[in-house]
């Protein structure tokens, strides 16, 4: 190693001086290679960009350069040694301490960094960092660098960077730098913040960085961004979501530049939290939206305007109103220019009287006016306006209200005429009010009726205008009953102009006309017609709509009135055929009322007739039967040998028989009489009823007991009594409780040749149900209905061989004193099977 030695330079330092040598001279400048290099070697170590020092074994000053010379103001003359020059820069004992611990340790680790406060000659305090190397032969080798100035830009970026996190962290901005050479990634603390981390955490590369944080949807987006950054240099700006530490989606707006420094590509960025504000805003287009489809699909048309009324937005349906399209209105049209010239200046007015109210609290403005579309057809709106708070617009809202306006027009008009039709009196007053209401609203010079009936149709009303009456009436009345005609077999309403019409040539030559039939249900009745005889086109389709509707109206009336007529003239013929009839009938009354009084008359006379001759033959009768039995009595006790013999006997049997026969038949007559005076005392009321409670069980039993005796002449007929001994008690007279059970077990028996006759009771629903059953030869079905008519008998081929027909008033009376007890009789029969009568007899309340 070649060893140093001090030389003074022309500067008044010391350098380090090689020795001298031979060599080769070069060829330039004459020098040798040897003392060329170091002749390049002390220019560089005097002009090196850092200071230099040389210190010896000892401490000693070898070599300090220019460089330092110009960063402290001192040279090598200044400290010879170590010592010396720590004194000299470090005049404060806390530095001269430090600077001392320095050089300590330079020479126990061959080498060491520090940096040291220093103050230099012209008193300045300075920042130099010293980095001393040890070389083998003891010298150490010093490099100074003044940090002064960095340390103050490090200290200003310090402060500034502090200032950032406060404003990033205030104003929701955190940034970040990417090192595209290694892939690095730095954020500030609010971008720390933004993925919920905590600051200072290691952070992952941007490739790692994009895979775990950015929403999976939105890294194909992030790493196109970044290419085209990379690629053209262009600054981007891009939203993304990420998925923070705090388990949160986050949507984030960040713009990033790239930027070489120090020959490094670095992207700076900068990201804000816009989730709110995103999510805000997605609402906003949301009611946008809505409002938008509100404002476009609702049912009215809308138009927004200023105070100078020029429509500044509308919905389809005001397109539709108006018939222009939406560019034509827009920033274009004036919403007074679609007002008819009658509203115009109440429109107007009204508009200005707004304009001035603005601010005052103005209210809405409900009104109607006539619109004029582009075809020039008038429409009548219902307008609404309200003024848009906070701004100087005002929106309308249009409702075409020209079919309601229309409707209640013909509402009105119907109604007039329902009025009217109501207050007449007759067919022709109803005319005159159908074609006074009707004219109300349709301008005619003709009208007329025809209705129909059985010769035709006929024109049964007609008004013409009295100018028109001379020229037009001689012709007018047969055309508008074809007009009429047509509508009756068209059978829907028409309108016709420019019509040649009767007596018209000194006007226009034409007329327009319409018709209508008088329609009700399925029933045309007639029809009404109207024509104007100086205008062809005076008619339009809206008037035909109004006439089809006040002609369905007045078909109703019309009908209804007929019909009161002919109902009126009904009535008069039907009051003078009562009348007539009352008449006749008050005559066949009177003839009926002496019928009924000689017919009474009649019947007392009967009844005492009835009496008179029963009385006369009960007693003969009595007569009769009580010596036929005292006879009966005689033949028994005379002797046989009274007789001759052989003969005797039989003759004394045959006057037994035929007084057996007297006696029978007196009896048989008896009852008839009897059974006679009892139902002439109940259909005359006069009988006696005799009302208790009665056993049942016991009256029945007796009816057993005595109606044994009718089959004792018959062997082939068995008569069975099944009645409870518990019947309930029933309030009857008992007399005629025995005499209808009897009567029924007669009939049964009599009528009975073989079989069975049953007697049976029981209880049912209230009632003592009796019941008679034989196996006898049945009632036909004819018959049924009429066996319990008094006189009604059986014809005799229904009647047993050897018997006569009864008198027909045993059922009768059974009839008679089952209706008295509000009870019930009835039979059921089969030809050759026999019958069942059956008796229901109501049990009184518990209370009884």
């Amino acid at each position: 190693m070649t060893t140093l030695q001090p030389t003074k330079t022309g500067h008044g330092m010391k350098k380090i001086q090689p020795p001298t040598s031979s060599g080769t001279q070069h060829h330039d400048s004459g020098l040798s290679p040897e003392r060329w290099r170091e002749s390049v070697m002390d220019a560089a170590l005097e002009h090196l960009p850092v200071g230099l020092i040389a210190i010896g074994p000892q401490g000693e000053t070898l070599y300090v350069n220019a460089t330092f010379t110009e960063m402290s103001g001192y040279d090598l003359s200044d400290f010879p040694d170590i010592s010396t020059g720590i004194s000299l820069f470090c005049p404060e004992p806390e530095l001269r301490s430090k600077a001392q611990e320095s050089w300590s340790r330079t020479r126990d680790m061959e080498g060491n960094s520090d940096s040291l406060t220093v103050k230099i000659r012209s008193g300045e305090t300075r920042l130099f960092r010293f980095t001393s190397v040890a070389l083998a032969d003891g010298v150490v080798v010093v490099t100074v660098q003044d940090e002064t100035d960095a340390r103050l830009a490090l200290d200003e970026n310090l402060r500034s960077r502090h200032f950032m996190g406060k404003a990033q962290a205030l104003s929701g901005i955190g940034s970040f730098e990417i090192d595209l050479q290694g892939g690095g990634l730095s954020f500030s603390d609010h971008m720390y913040s933004l993925f919920g981390l905590e600051p200072g955490v290691p952070l992952p590369l941007v490739t790692e960085t994009i895979a775990k944080w950015i929403h999976p949807d939105d890294q194909s987006d992030v790493s196109a961004a970044l290419e085209t950054l990379v690629n053209t240099g262009r600054p981007v700006d891009v939203h993304f979501r990420i998925l923070s530490g705090e388990g949160r989606v986050r949507m984030l707006h960040t713009v990033a530049e790239l930027e070489v420094v120090h020959g490094r590509k670095l992207i700076f960025g900068a990201s804000r939290d816009v989730t709110l504000e995103t999510r805000a805003r997605e609402e906003l287009a949301q009611r946008e939206q809505y409002y938008r489809s509100l404002f476009e699909n609702t049912g009215t048309a809308l138009a927004i305007f200023g105070n100078d009324m020029v429509i500044r937005e509308c919905n389809s349906r005001f397109v539709d109103l108006t018939g222009y399209s939406s560019r034509e209105l827009v920033g274009f049209k004036k919403w007074s220019d679609f007002v008819a010239p009658e509203d115009i200046g109440r429109l107007v007015r009204w508009h200005e009287q707004r304009t001035q109210e603005k601010g005052k609290g103005s209210s809405d403005r409900i009104f109607e006016f006539t619109l004029m579309n582009r075809r020039g057809e008038p429409k009548r709106i219902h307008a609404q306006v309200s003024t848009i708070p906070s701004t100087q617009y005002r929106i309308a809202s249009l409702i075409d209200i020209s079919k309601r306006t229309a409707s209640e027009r013909i509402t009105r008009t119907l109604y007039g005429i329902a009025r009217a039709m109501a207050a007449s009196d007759t067919l022709e007053e109803l005319f005159g009010q159908i074609h006074e209401g009707l004219g109300g609203v349709v301008q005619a010079t003709t009208f007329g009726i025809a209705l129909k009936d059985e010769t035709g149709l006929s024109l049964v009303y007609s008004s013409c205008l009295k100018e028109l009456q001379d020229s037009a009436c001689g012709g007018c009345r047969e055309f508008m009953a074809s007009v009429a005609q047509d509508a009756v077999v068209g059978g829907i309403p028409f309108l016709r102009t420019f019509v040649d019409f009767p007596g018209v040539e000194h006007i226009s030559g034409k007329a327009s006309l319409m018709a209508s039939p008088l329609r009700v249900g399925n029933r045309i009745i007639g029809a009404v017609c109207v024509a104007h005889q100086a205008n062809p086109e005076q008619f339009t389709q809206k008037d035909l709509e109004l006439m089809e509707a006040v002609s369905d109206q007045a078909a109703q009336a019309v009908d209804r009135r007929m019909y009161e007529q002919a109902l009126t003239r009904l009535n008069e013929d039907l009051e003078f055929t009562v009348r007539q009839r009352t008449q006749e009938l008050m005559v066949k009354a009177q003839e009926l009322e002496q019928v009924n009084v000689r017919l009474m008359e009649l019947d007392k006379v009967k009844s005492q007739l009835i009496s008179s001759v029963s009385h006369e033959l009960r007693t003969p009768l009595t007569s009769i039967l009580g010596f036929a039995k005292l006879s009966q009595k005689l033949v028994d006790r005379l002797p046989t040998a009274l007789s001759g013999p052989g003969q005797g006997t039989a003759e004394i049997e045959r006057i037994k028989f035929n007084l057996d026969v007297v006696s029978e038949e007196s009896k048989r007559l008896t009852r008839l009489i009897n059974d006679f005076l009892d139902l002439e005392k109940i259909e005359s009321g006069r009988v006696v009823w005799r009302d208790q409670m009665v056993d049942a069980s016991g009256i029945l039993s007796q009816v057993a007991e005595t109606a044994k005796g009718f089959f004792q002449d018959k062997p082939e007929v068995r008569f069975q009594a099944s009645t409870p001994g518990d019947l309930p008690g029933v309030r009857m007279d008992p007399d005629r409780l025995h005499e209808v059970v009897l009567n029924l077990v007669s009939n049964a028996a009599k009528f009975t040749a073989q079989g069975e006759v049953e007697l049976k009771a029981g209880v049912n629903n209230g009632y003592l149900r009796i019941e008679v059953s034989d196996t006898g030869p049945g009632i036909p079905e004819s018959e049924q209905e009429r066996i319990f008519d008094a006189f009604h008998t059986l014809g005799g081929e229904d009647l047993p061989e050897g018997k006569t027909p009864g008198t027909g008033l045993g059922l009768a009376i059974v009839k008679k004193v089952m209706d008295h007890y509000q009870g019930k009789v009835s039979v059921q029969s089969q030809m050759d099977r026999g019958s069942v009568f059956t008796l229901q007899i109501p049990l009184p309340c518990p209370a009884e």
